[in-house]
């Protein structure tokens, strides 16, 4: 979504401008589920020729998205004289690379009257380079030698020459380009080692490399060898830290996004009134928190009954609905406040679920234009998705039949793990602890390569956020992880802020892994099941 924004055409209408006045030219490249993801390239066994060929394979990709992004854009100055003779000047620039790079093609007349027609006729010649590429990929299932005779571009001698010449044309201007290349995880590994050597280029006062990711980056070294690091080779941003850590932030761009999109189906109505809360569960948890605060000013500590508000409000709901009723789930995850935590900051997660509560609403017969989202369906709904993710995502992962499946042992583990944390974390939040909302841990020793393992598959499928702390010792810093806020209506957790963390023991994570009955039975007797010691650390500052 944010590469999406970067794009000129977004650009120019955020800013009400023309390409022309904008401060960048951004180019999207999309990896996943394209082209790019050419299995039988995998049987380019001589490391150097892999190199090359997937080099030349990623800027014929490149290259042409770039021209057909380009070509949409709608530039009127582009068939001026000026914006003519420019044209034809970029497409015989091209046309000189490629011909010194062994294209042996007939470019003919070069006629360019617009941006449209200068780029057309480029995306034509790529085209044909790489199906004559794409053939010679499929001869290699043949036996004997396959040599290739076909040009070889690189991103020295074509791609960044290429992208540094569209700065020339004067409806464009002299600007930085930034390449944004999406789901740069789904590159195979020399892909992605090619990528590697043109962020150690550094060419990012002309050309700045942006790349996203998840956790499955394959390498950090380059086709030589050469590891790229921060900060001398690229910058790292952690997106999901950001907005982990600074709610505010994400909160107010998400309330943005949701206010246009209502706009957009001419509902005139603010997000939090779209996806109100359960009001009368609103209102007991308000009665609870001025109690803490009457408590408070008696005591001549107003401050505190302020922080005890806060603290404690939720929590002690939740634990009087588990009390003698026994009706905990009945705990209202309603509201555009709480739906904004369980997106623990990714917000294709809250969109996916307010599609399905509109979905529900209009099913149910509401009168449109919907409004508001009843409390109910929404409950009901973001429910449905917090126990697919503990239950169907990884019963999916463990059926995969391809020789890309995960190890079924690790999965099970996986989910023990899981479940152990989050009957833990509830065990807490209604217990008379003085932090209840607790929804991650660090290790007070060292972890085991196994819990490690595990941890790390948990984090690469989402379902932890792996951030830092002080350790126990005042000696330095150690991991932390997060779990999921997705999670919270699975295990009947307070999701509008967790201040607090467990120091565990990595004998009790593995114990946790083989036997969670058994933990969970104890967590029952004593919620600190998994501490090392009987004290609760808390962040050192809160949401």
């Amino acid at each position: 979504m944010i590469f999406r924004f970067l794009e000129p055409d977004c650009q120019c209408l955020s800013n009400n401008t023309t390409i022309t006045n904008l401060d960048f030219l951004s180019i999207w490249v999309q990896v996943k589920n394209t082209e790019l993801c050419l299995s039988e390239l995998d049987r380019l066994k001589d490391e150097h020729s892999s190199l090359v060929l997937n080099e030349h394979f990623m800027i014929l990709y490149i290259a042409s998205k770039a021209f057909e992004a380009l070509s949409a854009l709608n530039i009127p100055d582009s068939g001026t004289q000026e914006g003519k003779e420019a044209n034809a000047a970029f497409v015989k620039g091209v046309l000189n690379r490629l011909r010194l790079s062994g294209w042996k093609g007939d470019d003919g007349v070069i006629e360019s009257n617009d941006h449209t027609m200068s780029f057309r006729i480029l995306i034509d010649i790529l085209s044909t380079i790489y199906a004559e590429f794409l053939q010679y990929v499929k001869r290699l299932f043949n036996p004997g030698p396959h040599p290739y005779d076909g040009p070889l571009l690189g991103y020295g001698d074509f791609l960044l020459p290429t992208l540094m010449d569209l700065k020339k044309l004067p409806y464009i201007g002299a600007k930085p380009v930034y390449l944004l290349i999406d789901d740069a995880g789904h590159f195979n590994l020399s892909q992605t080692m090619v990528l590697n050597s043109w962020v150690s280029s550094r060419t990012s006062s002309d050309v700045s490399i942006k790349v996203s990711t998840q956790y499955d980056y394959k390498t950090f070294r380059t086709g030589s060898g050469r590891r790229i690091d921060v900060p001398h080779d690229f910058s790292e941003i952690d997106i999901s830290e950001i907005y982990t850590t600074s709610h505010g932030r994400y909160k107010k761009r998400l309330r943005e996004i949701v206010r246009r999109r209502l706009q957009l189906l001419d509902i005139d109505v603010e997000p939090d009134d779209f996806f109100p809360p359960d009001l009368d569960q609103e209102r007991q948890i308000t009665a609870i928190a001025e109690s803490y605060k009457e408590r408070a000013t008696s005591d001549q500590r107003d401050y505190k009954g302020i922080d005890d508000a806060k603290r404690y409000a939720r929590p002690d709901f939740i634990k009087r609905l588990e009390g003698i009723s026994k009706s905990g789930s009945t705990y209202s995850y309603a509201g555009f406040e709480q739906l904004t935590h369980i997106s623990s900051g990714v917000i294709r997660i809250f969109l996916d679920a307010a599609a399905m509560m509109y979905s529900e609403a209009t099913v149910a017969g509401l009168p449109q234009p919907i409004s508001a989202i009843p409390a109910g369906i929404q409950d009901r709904e973001i429910r449905k998705l917090s126990d697919k993710l503990a239950f169907w995502e990884l019963e999916k992962e463990s059926q995969d039949q391809s020789r890309f499946r995960l190890d079924p042992e690790d999965l099970r583990r996986l989910h023990n793990m899981i479940r152990v944390l989050g009957g833990v974390f509830h065990q807490i939040l209604v217990s008379d602890k003085a932090e209840r909302r607790v929804f991650s841990i660090a290790f007070s020793n060292d972890a085991s390569r196994d819990v490690e393992k595990i941890l790390r598959l948990g984090r690469d499928l989402g379902y932890f956020h792996v951030s830092s702390i002080g350790n126990k010792m005042g000696t330095g810093r150690t991991r932390l992880y997060v779990l999921t806020r997705q999670l919270a209506p699975h295990f009947r957790l307070d999701p509008t802020s967790f201040a607090g963390y467990l120091f565990v023991t990595n004998e009790r994570m593995e114990e946790a892994m083989s036997n969670p009955n058994a933990v969970l039975r104890k967590a029952k007797e004593n919620p600190d099941i998994l501490l090392d010691t009987q004290q609760l650390a808390l962040f050192e500052g809160e949401d």
